[in-house]
């Protein structure tokens, strides 16, 4: 992973690997002051280096076969420069639209818990440090996904993690008007007002824009708190205590504040969609019990409700989703939204709620991302996959019982709410929340789907 133009990252999971003929033996050595330490390993033709910590500064390899000797130096760098532009989406890449809504609603919280800093999995500061050293105009998803596959714990692991990168915040997902691709930016920072003096830092923050956010606060006698994510593999969350205005002002970057979607019950809160299935190709068919789309000849009968994928021979658009439930079909371009609405119309839960969090029952699907990254703002921690201890994983949100009754209320039977909230009248409920200093502003209908 290379930060310029010849200068790699440091960062010991995303150090260069070195190869030299067969006969070559290999030797290394830093040249002048050096940060941490560098070793090399392996045999012909291929050697690797380690290192235990962040490294920085130049190393010499000198490759030596019978009378034959040539040498490389090597630069690297501890982290990455910070970055000052952040380059809009072309004309021909657009976001992805995975729910309309009536309007939104600005509300600010009353803390109600003491904030402290937690730890965080330093794999992933590394891995956030190399995706934040992308090519300016974002990444390509395939380039993207190579350079994770190579950290990430499991196969297939790299989809879930990116999306809980974009629903934390530090990524955007943009697809092509005319083909089928998709790339990854980096989100500008900015900070979202969430209470009074509390903001939380949205968008993709390197190590050095990290430090001169410390650097920033510290001089305002503000505070940086560093919150992890629902899991090691979920980003963290950076929330600022202070004057926010005074950092927006020395850090130059802008102010939000935070709102959430008004949105009618689903499926009106569906994108409609103009694209027919003409001219495309059957390429899978969901399977509701394994949360994946199969080839359509290892799929058998789904019941009266099939989800099925339809591409284009050419790769000259993006995919499209069909519902077929008992006749009748159903479009959309969004893989969220096709996998939410077919849970919903089938009345077989896609995530069940208890215990704080909405924990997802199969391999695939999401909440829309205007959701998403709504509750994590409510619980100041950011959704992710979660590993289990016999190897599989599945995806996690975290949610107060406000927003999972909010939620429920708007995807139906795609959401299993546990037995003790359903019970619990609404109006019990806005009461025993009112008396902890915090008012429900869900403005869908009051009356679980």
């Amino acid at each position: 992973m290379k930060t310029g133009h010849s200068t790699w990252l440091g960062r010991s999971a995303f150090l260069p690997a070195l190869t030299a003929s067969q006969g070559s033996t290999l030797s290394l050595e830093k040249v002048g002051a050096t940060v941490g330490s560098l070793t090399l390993s392996g045999r012909a033709p291929t050697w690797s280096l380690f290192a235990e910590r962040a490294i920085a500064g130049r190393w010499r390899v000198r490759a030596v076969e019978a009378s034959s000797e040539t040498e490389k130096v090597l630069c690297f760098e501890d982290e990455v420069p910070e970055r000052w532009e952040f380059p809009a989406e072309g004309s021909g890449f657009e976001p992805e639209r995975e729910l309309v809504g009536i309007g939104e609603t600005h509300e600010q919280f009353r803390c109600r818990e003491v904030l402290n800093d937690e730890p965080v999995n330093a794999l992933l500061w590394d891995v956030l440090e190399a995706i934040y050293a992308g090519p300016p105009r974002g990444w390509t998803e395939n380039a993207l996904i190579e350079t994770l596959k190579r950290v990430l714990p499991k196969p297939h692991f790299e989809w879930d993690f990116l999306r809980s990168l974009a629903e934390g915040g530090w990524l955007e997902p943009v697809i092509s008007t005319s083909w089928r691709a998709r790339i990854w930016r980096l989100r500008s920072p900015y900070f979202e007002i969430v209470a009074p003096h509390i903001a939380v830092v949205r968008g993709a923050v390197g190590t050095a824009a990290r430090r001169r956010l410390g650097d920033a606060a510290a001089a305002t006698s503000g505070k940086i708190i560093v919150r992890s994510g629902v899991s090691e593999w979920a980003p963290p969350t950076l929330i600022v205590q202070g004057d926010i205005q005074a950092l927006s002002n020395d850090l130059a970057w802008s102010i939000k504040e935070h709102s959430q979607p008004r949105v009618e019950a689903a499926p009106a809160c569906w994108p409609a969609e103009s694209r027919t299935g003409l001219g495309r190709l059957l390429a899978g068919i969901w399977r509701f019990d394994l949360g994946l789309f199969l080839a359509p000849d290892k799929v058998g009968s789904e019941g009266g409700i099939r989800l099925e994928r339809l591409v284009r021979e050419r790769g000259d658009d993006r995919d499209l989703y069909r519902i077929i439930d008992h006749g009748k079909t159903f479009l959309t371009t969004s893989r969220t939204l096709a996998v939410l609405e077919a849970h919903r119309r089938r009345k077989e839960p896609l995530f069940d709620w208890t215990s704080e969090t909405f924990v997802r029952r199969s391999r695939g699907g999401y909440l829309p991302m205007p959701i998403a990254r709504t509750i994590g703002i409510r619980s100041l921690r950011a959704s992710g996959p979660v590993l289990r201890t016999d190897g599989s994983w599945t995806y996690v949100y975290p949610s107060d019982t406000e927003a999972a009754r909010w939620i429920g209320r708007t995807f139906g039977a795609a959401i299993s709410i546990n037995a003790e909230t359903k019970r619990k009248p609404f109006y019990q409920y806005v009461a025993e929340q009112r008396r902890l200093g915090r008012r429900p502003s869900w403005l869908a209908p009051q009356t679980m789907s």
